[in-house]
């Protein structure tokens, strides 16, 4: 018997989902003034002030501009910036826009502003090769000693020594080289606060707890491509021992550099410390390398003396240490040029690589 199919169940209509939740706020279009913050200026120098906006929801600023006086002198008078040195200042700042709300712009508003202003001035940092720069470099340093509980250290001498002079002391000390372009010498808070950040030395000089005096004086290099000298700063550091640092003069050594094997003694003292480091000896050359076809020098350096040194003190300078243990170079030129009733001593560095 044929029987009536069953019907299919029919499922009941789904409800949209309702969101519920806190309601999107809306924003009224406003356009208001800010405050020009204090400035800082070097001593001569002057800055550039403009009004300070700060807008909500859909904005057109037609004019932003700026009255600025000092006492009952007028300065700028509705300029949209001014330029001003230090000193204390009124500003005036008056602005007109308009605003959108939906698709249509609402008349111009206007809102103003008066505020005083302080510029202030800041003495320029000097730069490391001046005493002021030597000085300030060591402020910044004793600042950092303070914060780890640290004493101050004591500026020995910030003067260039003369070549009568030798600054030496009692103590331990450790030492750091800084070389720089010619016209390129540093501020001390750039030195300090930029570019030797990370500077072994300068952490030691923070941190060391036995450190009591320091030496800083300007020295130089000798460019080996140019054969002109290279600005460089010398930092010496004593430690604990009583009187560690005085500068004092000493007897002039009597230079040996003008003998027939000064050169020689040089050279054989570079291979020492090559070989003390396990470095394989330097090729000594005249001057520059000569190369063959398929040579060039990549990378070259150099230093000298030009006062009345001994072989010995020429040997044992940092930066020529520091050139001898180098693993890069390969070649090795020693200089002895002979300068009025002295000599001046140099030594090149070369690395010769194959293209």
């Amino acid at each position: 018997m044929l029987g009536t199919a069953p019907l299919a169940a029919t499922a009941a209509p789904a409800h949209a989902a309702v969101s519920v939740g806190a309601a999107t706020k809306v924003v009224k279009p406003s356009v208001s003034i800010g405050v020009i913050p204090t400035k800082t200026v070097s001593t001569g120098k002057k800055t550039a002030i403009k009004p300070v906006l700060v807008k909500k929801g859909t904005t057109q600023v037609k004019s932003a501009r700026v009255t600025v006086t000092a006492g009952k002198k007028i300065i700028a008078k509705n300029k949209t910036s001014a330029t001003l040195g230090a000193g204390s200042y009124k500003i005036q700042t008056k602005v007109t826009y308009r605003v959108k709300s939906g698709k249509t712009w609402s008349g111009t508003k206007s809102v103003s502003r008066t505020q005083t202003l302080q510029i202030k001035s800041v003495k320029p940092s000097a730069k490391v090769n001046t005493t002021a720069g030597k000085k300030e470099w060591l402020a910044l340093i004793n600042a950092k000693r303070k914060t780890n509980k640290l004493k101050a250290l004591t500026l020995v001498s910030a003067g260039v020594p003369s070549s009568a002079e030798r600054m030496y002391g009692v103590g331990t000390t450790f030492s750091g080289f800084y070389y720089f372009e010619k016209t390129q010498w540093p501020t001390a808070k750039d030195w300090v606060g930029t570019w030797f950040d990370d500077d072994p030395t300068v952490k030691r000089l923070i941190k060391d707890k036995s450190a009591t005096r320091v030496t800083i004086t300007n020295s130089f290099v000798v460019s080996p491509s140019t054969k002109k000298k290279l600005n460089a700063i010398d930092i010496e550091v004593y430690k604990g021992t009583k009187n560690a640092g005085t500068p004092q003069a000493a007897p002039q050594p009597t230079s040996d550099v003008g003998t027939p094997d000064a050169r020689t003694r040089i050279i054989t003292g570079i291979q020492q410390v090559r070989a003390g480091a396990k470095l394989p000896p330097l090729i000594v050359s005249t001057g520059a390398p000569s190369l063959k076809s398929d040579e060039y020098i990549p990378h070259s350096s150099g230093t000298g003396n030009p006062y009345g040194t001994t072989v010995k003190a020429f040997l044992a300078e940092p930066s020529l240490v520091m050139l001898a243990k180098s693993r890069e170079f390969t070649h090795v030129s020693v200089g002895i040029v002979k300068r009025g009733s002295d000599y001046e001593v140099s030594a090149d560095f070369y690395q010769v690589a194959n293209y």
